[in-house]
């Protein structure tokens, strides 16, 4: 077992959860602006949206956001995470986040 696993066991048996910020990305061919990804990204998060079990957003050029899961707690992080790390200065077609019973995905 290596030294970060061992750390990372630590943590969980500490606090009991591990927090996961990594989004998976996909595809290469994005036509889709960057600050329509966030416009959609408040819309879900602060709407009623954020609160039914599925959701699905459209934005500009086909973009679609979708959002299925229990409680709609990670959705500001989640959303932030797939945009950063699939579409921020990258031509990802696609990325997705899930955690804790919570699915989002971006499609540009």
């Amino acid at each position: 077992m290596t030294a970060s696993m061992k750390f990372t066991l630590l943590l969980v048996s500490i606090y009991g959860t591990i927090i996961v910020d990594a989004a998976d990305c996909g595809g290469s061919k994005q036509s889709v602006q960057e600050w329509d990804m966030w416009a959609v990204r408040e819309l879900m998060c602060t709407s009623e949206c954020n609160r039914q079990y599925f959701c699905e957003l459209t934005g500009q050029e086909g973009m679609r956001v979708v959002r299925f899961g229990h409680t709609g707690r990670h959705c500001w992080d989640a959303l932030e995470n797939i945009i950063m790390q699939c579409f921020h200065n990258k031509r990802s077609q696609f990325g997705m986040w899930n955690y804790d019973g919570e699915n989002y995905q971006i499609h540009a």
